[in-house]
């Protein structure tokens, strides 16, 4: 996550010297990846963080896992085809 976030962020920063429509098809891609990724990250930290605070409703540590785990799967379940999209764009450089 955190790489696909320095390459967009590296994107960004040079990209006005190169045609606009090629770098935002790519930029696109890329944000598309940090989003899932990030989605991804939130979960593990909702249940580490649930995890961590003890004495918590079992109800709402359920929801909490059960929200993480379905992230999860979306995630894995994505992350193919997005690195797939990724791994075909044409670069812009």
């Amino acid at each position: 996550r955190i790489e696909v976030k320095k390459l967009r962020y590296a994107c960004e920063a040079f990209g006005s010297l190169f045609p606009a429509r090629r770098v935002r098809r790519f930029l696109q891609r890329l944000a598309q990846a940090q989003s899932e990724l990030g989605h991804f990250n939130d979960a593990a930290v909702a249940l580490r963080r649930v995890d961590g605070l003890g004495a918590v409703d079992p109800l709402a540590r359920g929801a909490v896992h059960g929200f993480a785990a379905a992230r999860t799967l979306a995630t894995r379940r994505a992350l193919p085809q997005l690195v797939l999209r990724l791994q075909r764009a044409r670069r812009f450089w």
